[in-house]
């Protein structure tokens, strides 16, 4: 028997997951609807008034029979403090942050990040396969040399911005002519104060949906738990 989180949780990434592929984001509207019931779950559990058939049954592939409040909190921040710089950068998109969010709301620190550990060897695979697919793998090698040089020029750069800084074009020494889609360019872009997102709407090798890995990992280790 599941526990009434995940049976929330599981169609609830599923349905995430599945608008994803569609449209390529998750509405806020989702992620909205999933912290108010964690939030809603927290506090009669908290609260002691959750009745016994609505309250936590022990999972052991998450070791904890009932998240206190901090580990929630705890696990809903811990997301955004492993993936914020990825998310602002574009490297990872903004409502997978989200969605693992609301998952350590629900499950707590510990749990989210089991769920994030296998996510991410599942999209380590889901990443190579898209690869293969669009056969851009050297493609996209060069361009995160280019993209971290870039990152990095930025970051040791004393000069202060100037007023329009995506108005100036100069050439990076670390440039090389690749574009986001892996395609060669011969146009020149700035490296200063002015950084690109590393993944751009619309190119085909960049159309990664992290939250199929994100369900998958939920779904595995509650089959894992439940099938030992």
């Amino acid at each position: 028997m599941l526990s009434p989180d995940l049976l929330f949780l599981l169609p609830f990434t599923m349905g995430c997951a599945l608008h994803d592929l569609k449209t390529g984001k998750i509405p806020n509207s989702f992620v909205l609807c999933g912290l108010l019931c964690g939030s809603a779950t927290l506090l009669l559990s908290y609260a002691g008034t959750a009745l016994s058939p609505f309250s936590r049954i022990h999972l052991p592939v998450f070791r904890l029979a009932q998240p206190d409040p901090a580990s929630c909190i705890l696990g809903l921040l811990l997301p955004y403090l492993l993936f914020g710089l990825p998310a602002l950068l574009g490297m990872i998109g903004g409502g997978d942050v989200k969605l693992l969010s609301v998952t350590g709301l629900f499950l707590g620190a510990e749990a989210v990040w089991n769920v994030i550990r296998t996510s991410v060897l599942i999209g380590a695979f889901y990443a190579l396969f898209v690869l293969i697919r669009h056969r851009s793998g050297y493609q996209r090698f060069l361009f995160l040399r280019t993209y971290l040089c870039e990152l990095v020029s930025v970051l040791q750069s004393p000069q202060s911005p100037p007023a329009n800084p995506c108005a100036v074009s100069q050439p990076s020494p670390c440039r090389s002519n690749v574009h986001l889609s892996g395609a060669a360019h011969s146009s020149s872009a700035p490296s200063h104060p002015c950084l690109r997102r590393y993944r751009g709407a619309g190119t085909a090798d960049a159309e990664f949906c992290f939250s199929v890995p994100i369900f998958l990992a939920l779904l595995f280790l509650t089959l894992r738990a439940q099938f030992p």
